[in-house]
This record gives C-alpha cells, sequence and structure tokens, in this order.
C-alpha cells in the first residue's frame, strides 16, 4: 500500500479506513483461534496530516476548447456554481466538462454509453475482473496528456487508462448487462475522494426492483454494499449517460446516501428534463477486442516461474530444490482461484468451502504458501513474493514449489497468478 503525498499537501488531512493488499490465498498458517486464515480484507485506520497543517496550492488546469453549446455551457456555469461541491477543484467550476483526447470538452455524460463486454465476460463480477485488468496508469506517464480522457476503446488500443477511464468503460459494460437482464439497474460514474488515491472515479449500481446499492472501484476489480466500509469516502457527483446529479447533501459518505437520484432534496440534476436517447457521445458503438494470445501467456508463465525461483535461490543465498510434480498440483488449483475471481467469490474459497491443497502435496509434508494475483503490467511479482519472507524458511529439509499461470484475455489482457509454497516433511 502507498500513499501519494500529493494528496496529503493537496487536501491537508486524510482520514479514513484504508484497505490493505493481502494474499489471496493464505495456506498452512494458523490464527490465534486454531483455524487456517482466510482471506478476510485487512482494514487499517489512517490518519495523515501536516504539522502545522499545510496544503500546496492547486495548479489551474489547461484551459480547453468546449464542443458543447453555449446554452448547456451556460447551464453547467450556473448549475455548477449553485450545486457543485467545490472540494472537486476550486480552480474550475466546470468539472463536469472533461477534455477527451483531441483536445476538446465535452460534459462528462458523452463518456458513458452501452458498450458489450467481450465474448464470455457476461456477468457483473467477470466484467469487473476483465476491467481491473487493464493496466492502471499514472500521472506520471509522459507518453498522455494526463489532463485527458481517453475513449473506452482508445484505452484497449493502449492497454492503459487512469482511474476515471478504468470507471467510465466498467461502466458502460454494466450499462449493457442492465440492459440484457430482467434485474434492471442503474448505473452511474461517481466522482469523488478515496483513500488513499483522492479525487478519483468509482461506478455506483442501483437495483431498481430492490433499491440495493453497489460500489465498484473499477482499478481492483473490488465491490462493496453501500454499508460495508469502502475506501471512497466521499461522493460530490453522479453522471448517467443522460443527466448529471449532483450532490447536494452536506453528507457525502456514501454509506449515509440515498442514490434516489428522482428525489431533489438529495441530488440536483443539471437536466431538468429528461435527455433524448439519441444523446451525442464520444464513445464508440462498438468496442473491438483483438484475441486472447495463448502463445505470449505461455511464454510469460514460464519465465515469470524462472525468474521467482531464481530470485528465491539468491534470496536464499543457500542450495535450494524445487519440486516441479508440486508444481503441476499448483497450477491446477490456480484454475479454480481464477474460477473464483470470474464468479466474484473470494479467491479463498471454493463455493462455500474453504481453499484447500490437494491431498497428495499436504499426506507427507506440510505447506506453507501463498497465491498472489496480477494484472497485466504490474512489475512487482519479486517485491510481493520479497515481502511475504516465505524464502526466510530455514528448515534443513526445506523444499519449494513455484507455479504461474498466466491466462489470457481479450484485448491483449492478461490474468497472472503466482502461487509460491515451501514444503516441510511431517
Amino acid at each position: 500500500m502507498s500513499v501519494p503525498l500529493a494528496t496529503v499537501f493537496r487536501n491537508g488531512t486524510m482520514n479514513g479506513f484504508v484497505h490493505c493488499q493481502c494474499p489471496d490465498v493464505v495456506v498452512g498458517y494458523e490464527n490465534q483461534d486454531g483455524g487456517r486464515r482466510s482471506n478476510a480484507s485487512s482494514v487499517l485506520r489512517m490518519h495523515i496530516t501536516t504539522t502545522p497543517l499545510t496544503m500546496i496550492p492547486r495548479q489551474p488546469r489547461p484551459e480547453f476548447p468546449i464542443s458543447e453549446s453555449d446554452a448547456l455551457v451556460a447551464r453547467v456555469d450556473q448549475w455548477s456554481q449553485r450545486h457543485l461541491n467545490f472540494e472537486i477543484d476550486p480552480e474550475n467550476h466546470c468539472s463536469v466538462l472533461w477534455p477527451d483526447s483531441s483536445g476538446n470538452s465535452y460534459l462528462v455524460s458523452r463518456f458513458l454509453r452501452v458498450q458489450s463486454p467481450p465474448l464470455g465476460f457476461d456477468t457483473i463480477a467477470s466484467c469487473s475482473h476483465f476491467v481491473s485488468l487493464l493496466p492502471l496508469v499514472g500521472d506520471d506517464v509522459t507518453w498522455r496528456d494526463k489532463n485527458v480522457t481517453l475513449t473506452s476503446q482508445k484505452c484497449l488500443d493502449t492497454r492503459g487508462g487512469n482511474r476515471e477511464e478504468h470507471a467510465i468503460l466498467l461502466a458502460n459494460l454494466l450499462l449493457y448487462l442492465s440492459n440484457k437482464s430482467s434485474n434492471d439497474a442503474d448505473v452511474f460514474l461517481a466522482v469523488g475522494f478515496a483513500i488513499p488515491e483522492g479525487e478519483t472515479a468509482w461506478v455506483v449500481r442501483r437495483c431498481r426492483q430492490t433499491g440495493e446499492v453497489s460500489l465498484y472501484d473499477a482499478t481492483t476489480g473490488c465491490s462493496y454494499t453501500q454499508n460495508e466500509d469502502c475506501p471512497l469516502q466521499k461522493i460530490f457527483y453522479l453522471a448517467s449517460s443522460d443527466n448529471v446529479y449532483s450532490n447536494v447533501e452536506r453528507e457525502k459518505r456514501p454509506r449515509l446516501l440515498d442514490f434516489d437520484v428522482s428525489n431533489p432534496r438529495k441530488w440536483a440534476p443539471l437536466h431538468r428534463r429528461r435527455q433524448s436517447k439519441a444523446t451525442v457521445t464520444v464513445q464508440d458503438e462498438a468496442l473491438h477486442f483483438t484475441a486472447p494470445d495463448t502463445h505470449y501467456a505461455t511464454r510469460l508463465q514460464d519465465d515469470i516461474s524462472e525468474t521467482v525461483q531464481n530470485a528465491i535461490r539468491e534470496w536464499r543465498r543457500s542450495t535450494t530444490s524445487f519440486r516441479s510434480d508440486v508444481a503441476s498440483k499448483l497450477a491446477d488449483a490456480i484454475e479454480k482461484l481464477e474460477q473464483s475471481k470470474l464468479r466474484g467469490q473470494p479467491a479463498a474459497t471454493n463455493g462455500n468451502e474453504e481453499f484447500q491443497l490437494p491431498a497428495s502435496i499436504t499426506k507427507a509434508r506440510t505447506a506453507f504458501g501463498f497465491a498472489l494475483h496480477f494484472t497485466s503490467a504490474q512489475a512487482d511479482v519479486l517485491d510481493r513474493i520479497k515481502s511475504t519472507e516465505i524464502h526466510r524458511n530455514r528448515h534443513p529439509q526445506v523444499e519449494f514449489a513455484v507455479a504461474v499461470r498466466a491466462f489470457p484475455c481479450p484485448g491483449g489482457l492478461f490474468s497472472l497468478w503466482v502461487f509460491v509454497c515451501s514444503l516441510v516433511p511431517k
């Protein structure tokens, strides 16, 4: 977990719950009650401030030409000054106008439209998993302007997107599922403040039948119910494909909000009347996904497996043996973990039962290990494995097993799993 210092300096203080990054599966270790540990989220209460309180001034955003009618621009300006929470950007009253890659600003709603997911990703959980595999591009990337918002197709073509672009892509896929499902739902882009990243965009889905609300962090694939503590601390406004709604309540925390946007005491709509279905959009009508690259996935598995084994040998600085037979069985177990991701189930469970290693592995030995999941372009594989300190096992007969599976996905994306175990005779 890392906290951007720029976020602290811009806001002066940060206070809230942070979900820690934990292995998806932990085997062989016991908690204080004698049971095996699951992958339940670890949460820290974070309070960061500068003493004395120091806040760096915000830099005004570059001005882009606005490709909207004069009447709409005037309406946006009037609505923003009256309703929009200026915590978003005091220097930019029209923060619901987002510039695209061509340098023209459009109403944020123009980025939302129904777009079908790739073949085989036909559930909310699988779409969330797919979008989370798209590499997260930070503000430090030099090949793109951090002030513009790419369309979903451009993000897929360049294989990267920022937090807003991840949320837009997921929202568009969920809009498609909502239209195809009998369980109809309203889908919104939620612009707000989260810990630790600061200003961000999430996805909110509200079931029209039950009123149940779910919040999605599109960069991680994690979802939260409205009553759960989640990293999203404030919601400033919601955007749909045909309107924008400012949160006019003093309270901004998601768990205390009423997401019925038809209630004018809770939400102030930009458009007073329902917009036409033929709303202008900057998005392509259909997304095009390149075919999964199975050959590269195989090479990636072999390369990472060899790299991890060499790294463990170097960290231990002693003779280290690896069991290829155990590794092949771990690779089979990873298949179940990937399926659990696609189904939206906790990775440490198989159905309602706790994840268990094959009996052939644990019959004569005790296994200690971790299954870690990575997205397409994560470069911290070795850092995360080393942080588990599994290599510090000094038992004279310890052996290791490393299994790597790279699941190729449409759009040139990969779902990467690394399962590392130390094996000690019973």
